[in-house]
């Protein structure tokens, strides 16, 4: 009898582990608020959003045909963006805590993809019209003029997965010369691919700002790995997908053992935030976010921090051969990790390759260098280690050619053939008042148009220039008409112009300066079996103005970027002698020099601007009347998340200011470092206005007159 109780007690363990398990898998977000902060929390999956029903879903015409669409959204770039092969990724579990006997969805799927931001997208375009159209395809966009060559190399999408999702065809590893399984990494497409939906109608369209929140999906795949290994059954189940239901045990051994390296990689990413843990430990009256991440949340993504991040911390760190459980050596330094405080809105990229700066911050001339740099920020693979191969340094996985054509269908034909000049490659969508007839919301009123080109005239056209397509303003005001010569510079023998887009000091726009500080103070140390000096590098090469020197020790991170860039290009060119005859086309006629102004912000034209809100570089304003109402006016903090567009106040449907979100949304604070909502600002009425004051204060009718124009853009 003194036995029962122990029994009683043993029988109990299971049951009781049981109901803890189905309350978590039931519970998990009201779990994870009761543990707060603590480890335990950030074991469980990530909160998300709902995915609103869509009755349909439309892809709007912006001069591309579906093949290149489809392109576009699945063409590798060479990246290994996730930490495991495309065959693992595609048999993962959803990081789901329940019942190990029942298997949870796989995390390829499409439902559970669109929950972090993501488009779905058809497996291929050789199916029927109907199946097309589910993914909001129109049969007639295949009669579009092509306004660049089809792309011939292959992007299958076999497994179904979302817009931005690429199978990187296996490649040898550019350290250790290993030849690598097919992987898995974004496209371009994943983070310049817009969507909004309105009443149950899902709008679509190509170059505009993503609304995906990357930092959630990375912390779900490496929770997914952490389960497969950890949680009963789970492994078994990974196996079967990946080996078959014959495999032998030797190869389940070696996937058992591949997994556990994986995850060693992963914890080798723990130590970035030891080191930032250390930095604030050792500044006991630092600022409460100094060493912290600014949130990213939805639509969002710190790029030029993550870049120099993955590129001069990351790419510096080699295991000790032969042992895969020693600490990973830095060959750089630590210094070298940036905390995240730079986060931006993904910008849009129609226009963009007909611009002679590219970058928010106009810092970017070399197109070739722009579009490499956003590979290695995704993980292409790239060596920076092999001090005693110096011929194999810089070899990368980046797919020049891809980029290539990226650029050249965004681009298409030169604005200026034909009788009246215009953007030939990708356009910016147009407002679909069409789509909408008899929702009063939609319709566009003539007189206010015509009103609000006045406005626009008088308070938008010194920075962002006339319309593209107006042919009325151009007539009324010719001297800011955007096709004026004066304000197109030649850059190749072949009459090849760009726009010399306007560019204004941060400090007289008065917005949110983090994401220019990143380029005009963030320093790095560079190894000298690297054998780089930016400033000597670059000027070499080209007649660069003022190319910032070293200072203690250290380089401006925006020319060491530049340079290791150009020297990854360069070894790319040097692995395929066959593409020599194409360097000119491909690396174009702009030299890889920084911007000579310094810390400034680039005004591009606003054509297409009604589908990129929120609004301001780092996403701080949720419409354009928020935009046109005085800044101190503005919402310190809004819900987003759900995507739901407002055609009245013209961009995101949030509620503002609330105490807590729905379930799974992205609270901004623009209380936060890199979160200011301040300057470009209309405000007041005297003619001294300080910096970050662009006007005087606009009436209401003022106000949706304006409103009314920018919709026609």
């Amino acid at each position: 009898m003194r036995f029962r109780p122990l029994l009683i007690a043993a029988a109990a363990v299971p049951l009781v582990a049981g109901l803890a398990v189905t309350a978590v898998s039931l519970f998990t977000d009201e779990v994870r608020a009761l543990l707060g902060g603590t480890l335990a929390a950030k074991v469980l999956r990530p909160a998300l959003p709902p995915v609103p029903t869509a009755k349909q879903a439309r892809w709007l015409d912006q001069n591309w045909t579906n093949a290149q669409r489809h392109w576009f959204h699945h063409a590798p770039q060479g990246t290994s963006t996730f930490p495991v092969p495309y065959e693992w990724f595609v048999a993962l579990e959803q990081p789901e805590v329940n019942f190990a006997v029942f298997p949870a969805g796989l995390l390829k799927e499409p439902g559970y993809l669109e929950r972090f931001g993501f488009i779905p997208s058809p497996r291929t375009l050789e199916t029927d019209s109907v199946a097309l159209q589910k993914y909001g395809y129109s049969a007639s966009s295949s009669a579009i003029p092509v306004s660049a060559s089809v792309p011939h190399t292959s992007a299958d999408n076999l497994d179904g997965l979302p817009v931005g999702f690429a199978r990187t065809p296996g490649y040898a590893d550019p350290v250790t010369g290993e030849r690598l399984p097919d992987q898995v990494g974004f496209t371009c497409a994943a983070c310049h691919t817009g969507h909004l939906t309105y009443k149950g109608v899902s709008l679509r369209y190509d170059g505009g700002p993503a609304m995906a929140d990357l930092g959630r999906l990375e912390q779900a795949i490496g929770l997914s790995i952490f389960y497969t290994r950890y949680l009963p059954f789970r492994f078994d189940r990974f196996a079967r997908r990946v080996l078959g239901a014959d495999a032998d045990r030797g190869d389940v051994a070696k996937l058992s053992a591949d997994l556990d390296r994986v995850l060693d990689v992963l914890k080798g990413r723990l130590e970035a935030a030891k080191i930032l843990d250390a930095r604030s430990e050792a500044d006991p009256g630092h600022a409460e976010d100094r060493y912290s991440n600014t949130e990213e949340g939805f639509g969002r993504l710190d790029a030029l921090n993550r870049i120099g991040n993955q590129v001069f911390f990351e790419n510096l760190r080699v295991g000790t051969k032969g042992d895969a459980k020693a600490p990973l050596r830095n060959l750089g330094s630590d210094d070298n990790l940036a905390v995240l405080h730079a986060p931006v809105s993904f910008p849009p990229i129609w226009d963009a390759p007909r611009f002679l700066w590219a970058q928010y911050d106009a810092s970017i001339l070399q197109p070739l260098v722009r579009n490499a740099g956003e590979a290695l920020g995704v993980a292409a693979k790239v060596n920076m280690v092999t001090a005693d191969r110096p011929k194999g340094l810089f070899r990368s996985s980046v797919v020049m050619g891809n980029l290539h054509q990226f650029e050249t269908m965004l681009a298409g034909k030169s604005p200026f053939e034909g009788d009246r000049p215009a953007f030939k490659g990708l356009r910016a969508p147009k407002w679909p008042e069409g789509l909408f007839r008899d929702d009063p919301a939609w319709r566009i009123d003539p007189a206010r148009v015509v009103e609000g080109r006045k406005l626009y005239r008088a308070h938008c056209a010194e920075c962002h220039l006339g319309p593209v397509a107006d042919p009325v303003f151009d007539a009324d005001y010719p001297d800011v008409s955007i096709w004026a010569p004066k304000w197109w510079r030649d850059v190749g023998p072949d009459g090849d112009r760009r726009l010399d887009v306007v560019q204004k000091p941060v400090s007289a726009m008065g917005t949110d300066k983090e994401q220019s500080d990143v380029l005009a103070k963030r320093m790095v140390v560079i190894p000298p079996f690297l054998g780089i000096d930016p400033a000597a590098d670059l000027l070499r090469k080209a007649p660069c103005e003022r190319v910032p020197p070293a200072a203690g020790g250290k380089v401006p991170f925006a020319t060491a970027l530049m340079d290791v860039v150009d020297r990854v290009v360069g070894k790319w060119f040097e692995d395929h002698p066959e593409e020599e005859v194409r360097r000119g086309e491909i690396v174009g006629p702009l030299p890889n020099c920084p911007n000579p102004k310094g810390a400034v912000y680039r005004a591009r034209p606003l054509d297409g601007v009604w589908a990129t809100a929120p609004y301001l570089h780092n996403g701080s304003v949720p419409s354009l009347r928020w935009m046109l109402t005085p800044a101190g006016l503005r919402p310190k903090s809004f819900c987003i998340g759900a995507r739901e567009f407002d055609p009245l106040d013209v961009g995101l449907r949030v509620e503002v200011d609330m105490a807590d979100c729905a379930r799974g949304e992205f609270r901004f604070d623009a209380s936060k470092i890199g979160n200011g909502n301040r300057g470009h600002s209309f405000e007041g009425t005297g003619k001294e206005r300080p910096d970050g004051v662009l006007g005087p204060e606009l009436t209401e009718s003022e106000r949706l007159a304006l409103i009314e124009y920018l919709k026609t853009l």
